[in-house]
């Protein structure tokens, strides 16, 4: 059974619940699609495989705003080509602000880059204009 707001937040931040227990919940709101709510869990719980299970499937859906919360938590799991595939995804399935989301976080291809000389490292992001 997937909990309600107040049951999740107090399983999620209880110190005593085990780390295998907090996977097993982010395993069962995977299962229902409740993506979000899985990675709170897999967070909490410093399961890599089901964050990288969550990463695979923002990448694939086009969804900028979990793979955001994946760069913002480990940004070394988080490539440029990651951005890109999430880009392109986004635009295959018609979320374009999610493709524009994406499009903002990668550095964008240039002829030294492709062949490597005298470009930043490949994950860090662009300077804001």
């Amino acid at each position: 059974m997937l909990r309600k707001y107040l049951e999740k937040r107090d399983i999620l931040w209880n110190d005593k619940i085990p780390k295998e227990t907090l996977s097993k919940h982010g395993r069962k709101f995977l299962e229902a699609e409740r993506y979000s709510d899985a990675l709170d869990f897999f967070e909490r719980a410093m399961d890599e495989d089901g964050i990288r299970r969550i990463k695979d499937l923002a990448i694939k859906e086009g969804d900028a705003f979990l793979l955001g919360r994946i760069a913002r938590m480990k940004p070394e799991w988080v490539s440029d080509d990651d951005w890109r595939a999430t880009e392109k995804a986004a635009e295959a399935a018609g979320k374009p602000s999610f493709a524009e989301q994406a499009r903002k976080r990668y550095q964008p291809l240039t002829p030294e880059l492709l062949q490597g000389k005298d470009g930043p490292p490949k994950n860090e992001r662009p300077a804001k204009r």
